[in-house]
């Protein structure tokens, strides 16, 4: 059942609550029950649908790989110096701890760029000649702390997606449970006195549903983890 499947149906059970009202009260079935299950429709509509958190997650991921290629361009610009100055097999070039630069996972790159303005703050000196400057390091040190910001802005991104997937889950399946008991007592209620208002009570259209080759239970939970 879709999202908006689930609170049209939160609907209509409201609106039958309302009409048989005098038959549901002798089955516990009050105002209070309505009112539950309305504010669980309202708390329902209000919650941030996977889309939404999908483009969070989306637009955090873009930025973190805008600053990420930003902090490589940076460190490849003082490497290139640090070839010139002390060949790529000396100890003060191993010193930068670049090798396999484009295959560094985001925290990994992260620390990289920490090391690298750390030895070239160290070795300035000894680079001037090759155009390194404080201006470059100082470029570096700003990029990286960027990217640092933006990983920690993509992992809560991710994680609030997650804490609200599990969270839409349980909310999707009180309101389903809620919806299935009201149902439940008006099918037994209607089945012998009216078929017109048995048949309001019908979840699905269990002939259609045949047709199609679909399954239908009625008590299933209809809310799922979603794959990304």
């Amino acid at each position: 059942m879709s999202f908006g499947d689930l609170s049209g149906r939160a609907g209509n059970c409201i609106s039958l609550m309302t009409r048989d009202a005098i038959e549901m009260a002798k089955y516990g079935i009050t105002e209070a029950t309505k009112t539950e299950i309305l504010n669980l429709r309202t708390a329902w509509n209000n919650y941030p649908s996977d889309e939404e958190l999908k483009g969070d997650v989306g637009t955090a991921v873009e930025e973190c790989n805008a600053a990420e290629d930003q902090v490589k361009v940076s460190v490849r610009e003082i490497m290139l110096r640090a070839k010139m100055g002390f060949g790529l097999n000396s100890a003060k070039y191993r010193q930068f701890g670049t090798k396999g630069l484009n295959k560094m996972d985001a925290d990994a790159l992260n620390r990289c760029g920490e090391r690298v303005v750390s030895v070239a703050t160290l070795l300035l000196g000894e680079l001037a000649n090759q155009g390194l400057t404080q201006a470059m390091i100082d470029e570096l040190n700003g990029f990286n702390t960027t990217f640092e910001a933006k990983i920690r802005k993509k992992n809560a991104a991710d994680k609030a997606r997650d804490g609200a997937t599990e969270g839409r889950i349980k909310l999707g399946n009180d309101l389903y449970k809620k919806i299935c008991e009201v149902f439940d007592v008006g099918k037994n209620y209607w089945v012998t006195r009216s078929e017109a208002k048995f048949n309001d009570y019908i979840m699905y259209d269990k002939k259609k549903a045949k047709v199609t080759g679909t399954a239908v239970k009625e008590k299933k939970a209809v809310v799922k983890k979603k794959k990304s």
